[in-house]
């Protein structure tokens, strides 16, 4: 059924008053216009929802699908994951913007851009996200029972972020240049004597002690966001 809309006209009633119909039907035209607006508008209402609500769930409840285990109960061979304060084991890394000594960073840059796409009537100033740059040196984890040496050849990084002022950053390059001139530099670094969770393969060593490790199929996984500390 096509949807109507009132346009009217003059319909007599009994009393000699004048009552004002309207029934002139929609047209095609705009009832797809109207359809394809919803619809748009629907699809990213369901984006922003997975983005910044049901994506960070899934992730707090993926780093607690192992549970916790103390340090002094690995077992070679299974999947653990232990929480506990970061130890250096060896060098230390320089994060990219603050050049503050770390065993870990994640960074990149956030920027608005002149959009001129073929079809749209006017220009658009467009988010713009850098590919992100980490580095990553092995390190051990310390907890109540003892330490366990963190292997970093296949990791992914859920480190806090954080946004730095331009003006405090020591040698920021720019991956994205702002067509408005600003840039937003992100920066996420693990510390050392920094609370840390780590889920990965508990496998043995050369020497016979115990580390944790990933493959490249299964990553080590090293975090310090929100709920990755819990129990």
């Amino acid at each position: 059924m096509v949807p109507q809309r009132e346009l009217g006209h003059a319909s007599p009633r009994g009393d000699g008053a004048t009552r004002l119909s309207f029934t002139e039907p929609m047209s095609p035209a705009t009832y797809i216009t109207i359809t394809v607006i919803v619809a748009v508008l629907s699809a990213m209402a369901w984006s922003y929802y997975n983005a910044m609500v049901r994506g960070p769930r899934r992730e707090r409840a993926a780093l607690h699908v192992i549970p916790r285990t103390a340090i002094r109960d690995l077992v070679e061979g299974a999947s653990a994951r232990v929480v506990g304060t970061v130890v250096a084991s060896d060098e230390l890394v320089r994060a990219p913007y603050t050049d503050r000594p770390c065993l870990a960073f994640r960074a990149h840059t956030k920027s608005k851009q002149l959009s001129l796409a073929t079809g749209r009537r006017f220009s658009t100033m467009e988010p713009v996200e850098s590919e992100p740059i980490q580095r990553v040196v092995a390190f051990r984890v310390r907890d109540d029972s003892g330490e366990v040496a963190i292997v970093v050849d296949h990791v992914k990084l859920l480190l806090e972020d954080a946004c730095i002022d331009p003006h405090e950053a020591t040698k920021h390059t720019p991956v994205v240049t702002s067509s408005d001139g600003k840039t937003d530099y992100h920066e996420a670094k693990l510390l050392e004597q920094q609370p840390v969770a780590v889920t990965g393969l508990v496998r043995r060593a050369a020497d016979g002690t115990l580390q944790l490790a990933g493959t490249a199929r299964k990553p080590l996984v090293i975090a310090t966001r929100d709920g990755a500390l819990e129990p």
